[in-house]
């Protein structure tokens, strides 16, 4: 069966209770305790419930109660889920409104945003249900269409596939996963200065680990050796630009990276 049999593209809380049940069974030692919290209130949620937090679980900043066209039943279901969390603030230029929504008259207004364990878990769960650190739920509708697919036998493609089939998950814990993802972070920051330290340590004290062939994107060092050899393109000093060179050259690389390591080699010499 296909994913587009499988999915509707604007049932946002089935997306995330794909995600959540893929890494619930492929991984599940590697939630925190408040994290295995969300899990179960997800279970209590109604399907609107369920839609709510999977949308406001993509919004960065607080959403104003008065914008989000949703009953009082509803947000206090949805809070008692552990999922969101409401507080008072004051809606500034920046402020995202729900769509359609006009902005409250008073000057403070309530707002509403999902909850710190819930973003964790929902990050966490979208990796290892896709085995990819680049995956979001703003992602399903278009595999709803048919236009992309889950890697193959990650775990949310054998869900989608109709069953359930025992799947290996990369991360032995959470630390091997939060490494992953400040790796993560820090390559899509940029390089800078602080990225360059930040890098050349992590990848030094690699030198010599192994790489695994398959999964190499799961691994923090895979992005923090791409993150130094981006760090080339800033103005460094010959010693320090010889230094992340040898550096790289000791660490293991992805076939892609290594060649373009030693491209580099080849024209400083």
């Amino acid at each position: 069966m296909g994913a587009s049999a499988v999915l509707s593209a604007t049932a946002y809380g089935q997306h995330l209770g794909l995600v959540l049940g893929s890494a619930q069974r492929a991984a599940p030692d590697v939630f925190a305790n408040d994290e295995r919290a969300c899990f179960d209130g997800y279970g209590r949620l109604s399907t609107a419930g369920r839609d709510l937090v999977a949308r406001m679980v993509q919004r960065r900043r607080p959403v104003p109660t008065a914008g989000l066209a949703v009953s009082d039943d509803l947000l206090r279901e949805a809070q008692a889920s552990g999922w969101l969390e409401a507080a008072t603030a004051e809606p500034g230029p920046q402020q995202e409104w729900w769509p359609g929504a006009a902005a409250p008259s008073t000057k403070f207004a309530t707002t509403i945003v999902a909850t710190t364990p819930a973003r964790r878990l929902t990050r966490a769960a979208l990796v290892i249900a896709f085995a990819d650190p680049a995956a979001e739920l703003a992602i399903f509708p278009r595999i709803a269409l048919g236009q992309i697919a889950p890697s193959s036998g990650s775990p949310l493609a054998g869900a989608l596939a109709g069953g359930h089939p025992e799947a290996t998950c990369a991360f032995v814990d959470r630390a091997a996963l939060d490494a992953l993802l400040e790796a993560w972070d820090a390559r899509n920051a940029g390089p800078d200065v602080l990225a360059l330290a930040r890098a050349l340590d992590q990848v030094s004290s690699q030198a010599g680990a192994p790489l695994p062939l398959i999964g190499q994107q799961l691994t923090a060092l895979h992005h923090w050796s791409h993150l130094l050899f981006d760090c080339l393109s800033l103005a460094l000093p010959e010693e320090r630009r010889a230094m992340v060179v040898r550096a790289l050259r000791r660490a293991p690389l992805s076939a892609h990276l290594a060649r373009r390591v030693w491209s580099e080699v080849h024209r400083r010499q």
